[in-house]
């Protein structure tokens, strides 16, 4: 989560929520919830905590049909961020005009007010309450997404061809979004925009060879890039479509094969997957949107293991095309992008 240079610098983890033994998780979930829990496990998050729940059928929540059987993603934020309610206002309903456009995303869940997100005062010591010492941080409680991070699988050419159609559909839903949080924020060191940072990066870079090619192509991008952006069609991004951001579940179906002479069906069930959710929207911003296929072409080539990378780069932009226009400054320009992008996952990482 880094939604502004402010917050590049700042060491969220210090804000950070402690880790809630079992009975308050319990206890959160049915005084604001009436939910009753089953089992719980945290899930990896650096600034904040995650914890996947899974509740009992019966509940006393008046806004709940069903309760959902892959359970829900409690998220309880560091209490830094939680201080901007509009923060979250604005992520979340940039991912809501998204979900309502067909593109699988987490739905909060209202609680026992009426409120699909409120300030819970936590203690920062569970081993000493007494104390009374607390920090207010902001809780939600979301749909869990099935599926597992697109790194996990195969990727093939009609996955990727997927992704890039996803993409270029959610562009197209975007069209007409608009929320005030994302017109005050500012750009962080992974956002493209920040690639002439990167020198600044580059110079701890021990291996020659490795520290020249990224100063060239930061060179390059201000030559080339910075000029053309003008041309570049602006809207609402993601940000961050790396293969971490984007989920896939197993389908299967008979796969149809053609030759020469014949057409043979397989009957075989043979494993396929689909995108099924796109997550992390901390990075969304008012920019190009050239960069976030940029961004989803590189983590597809990098992740390339069974198809040739450039194979797989061209059916990620063919869905992509399938669905946006791209003009001929963008058309230009996605290659460096794409270096640019590498570059900061060289440079940033070490």
């Amino acid at each position: 989560m880094s939604n502004s240079t402010e917050c590049d610098t700042m060491n969220l983890v210090d804000y950070k929520p402690i880790k809630l033994p079992e009975h308050m998780i319990a206890q959160l979930l049915k005084d604001r919830y009436g939910m009753e829990l089953i089992d719980f496990s945290e899930l990896i998050s650096y600034d904040d905590r995650n914890y996947l729940v899974h509740v009992t059928s019966k509940h006393d929540n008046p806004y709940v049909k069903k309760i959902d059987s892959n359970g829900y993603l409690l998220k309880i934020f560091n209490a830094e961020f939680s201080k901007n309610e509009n923060f979250f206002d604005g992520l979340y309903s940039l991912s809501d005009h998204i979900r309502k456009s067909g593109v699988p995303t987490p739905e909060r869940i209202t609680n026992m007010n009426g409120n699909l997100m409120f300030l819970e005062e936590i203690p920062t010591d569970t081993n000493n309450i007494a104390n009374g010492r607390t920090l207010r941080h902001m809780v939600i409680l979301q749909t869990f997404l099935p599926g597992v991070v697109i790194s996990k699988v195969p990727l093939v050419p009609s996955l990727c061809y997927e992704f890039g159609k996803l993409i270029g559909s959610m562009h197209n839903s975007l069209k007409d979004f608009h929320h005030s949080y994302f017109d005050q924020i500012t750009t962080n060191s992974w956002s493209l925009t920040s690639v002439p940072k990167l020198k600044e990066y580059a110079v701890v870079i021990e291996d020659d060879s490795d520290r020249k090619l990224i100063m060239d192509i930061v060179d390059a991008f201000i030559e080339e890039i910075i000029p053309a952006m003008p041309k570049f069609q602006q809207g609402q991004i993601h940000g961050d479509l790396n293969d971490l951001n984007v989920l896939v579940e197993e389908r299967h179906s008979s796969i149809k094969q053609e030759s020469s002479n014949e057409s043979i069906t397989s009957q075989k069930n043979k494993p396929d997957f689909v995108i099924s959710g796109i997550i992390d929207f901390a990075d969304a911003s008012f920019s190009y949107l050239i960069f976030d296929i940029a961004i989803a072409i590189t983590y597809m080539m990098i992740n390339s293991k069974l198809v040739d990378a450039i194979d797989l780069s061209g059916h990620t932009l063919a869905g992509y095309l399938s669905e946006f226009h791209m003009n001929s400054a963008e058309r230009n320009a996605l290659h460096l992008l794409i270096c640019s992008r590498i570059s900061q996952s060289l440079a940033i990482v070490l």
